[in-house]
């Protein structure tokens, strides 16, 4: 896929673009704010959109971005990851391995889909993380888990945990995609399995929320009290949620409560955001204009 002409201003001809990021529900999405902040200080007049798209309208939406002019890409988010990709015409390798696609372009009547979630959690775990840890646990089974498996193959962690209410979802997720976490040896565990969840945790270095709990209603929390490690500790490891918002999640307050260091989904929306960009554009986005857009609406930082 060639990547749209940079610099980003029409020139010769070249019309202003749509982007969007389609999701279920979309609306408390800060991908407009940051792309059309990266947008603005490069001064281009693409507009970025959030789009509501039901699960069932995503195939209609699809032949939309592929046929209608103007469209220049999308991000895509819960609950269409993986829809994306079976509907897309071509996809780069890391989409192919991972099983889900957050980006998609259109170019010539075909749709290219794309996957920056897994390469920008390599890169947040590599700015907070001194090794690779010996246990993960990914709580989830969808697109954010399986990029978050595939990321955690890739910075040699040993063993991953994949935690899911439903246990026929870790297990579909472990192999629908053979060599999706590398070297890494694999383990399914139900939710349900309180004692099982409470020995992860005990043992794990590294916690990722790839779930959308919490992120309608804050007060709620992927993990229940009830299995984290006995009395409070101070470097347990790291929890790193893809969920982000204005208030802090009751994951996060367990988290620290609990001896745990606790990171919101920020600085991975921010990363996967920029690195949109390099399959659009063939190049990253200043991520510095994202991080002072974002922070001057949730006081975040990097």
């Amino acid at each position: 896929m060639a990547p749209l002409a940079w610099p980003l201003a029409p020139s010769g001809g070249r019309p202003a673009l749509t982007f969007a990021v389609l999701g279920w529900p979309v609306g408390h999405s800060l991908s407009p704010l940051l792309h059309g902040a990266a947008f603005a200080a490069a001064g281009s007049p693409h507009r970025y959109l959030a789009l509501a798209v039901p699960p069932g309208d995503l195939p209609r939406f699809c032949a939309r971005l592929r046929d209608e002019p103007g469209w220049g890409g999308a991000n895509v988010t819960i609950p269409h990851k993986e829809g994306a990709l079976a509907l897309a015409d071509e996809a780069e390798p890391a989409a192919r391995a991972i099983g889900a696609a957050n980006v998609l372009t259109p170019e010539g009547g075909r749709l290219h889909a794309a996957n920056t979630d897994g390469p920008a959690l390599v890169d947040c775990l590599r700015q907070r993380l001194y090794r690779a840890p010996e246990l993960a646990v990914v709580l989830g089974a969808g697109g954010g888990a399986r990029a978050a498996v595939w990321a955690l193959g890739r910075l040699g962690c040993e063993t991953v945990a994949v935690v899911a209410r439903r246990p026929e979802a870790a297990e579909a997720l472990l192999t629908a995609a053979p060599g999706l976490a590398g070297r890494a040896r694999l383990r399914p565990v139900s939710l349900a399995d309180r004692a099982s969840v409470r020995a992860l945790l005990r043992d794990a270095s590294l916690i990722v929320n790839a779930t959308p709990v919490g992120l309608a209603d804050p007060s709620e929390s992927p993990l229940p009290e009830d299995v984290w490690p006995d009395g409070p500790g101070r470097g347990r490891g790291l929890v790193l949620d893809l969920v982000y918002g204005p208030r802090r999640p009751r994951l996060g307050i367990l988290a620290e409560q609990f001896g745990f260091t606790y990171v919101d989904g920020l600085p991975m929306l921010v990363r996967q955001a920029a690195l949109s960009w390099s399959v659009w554009f063939g190049r990253p986005a200043d991520e510095s204009v994202m991080w002072a857009a974002v922070s001057a609406r949730t006081g975040g930082a990097p």
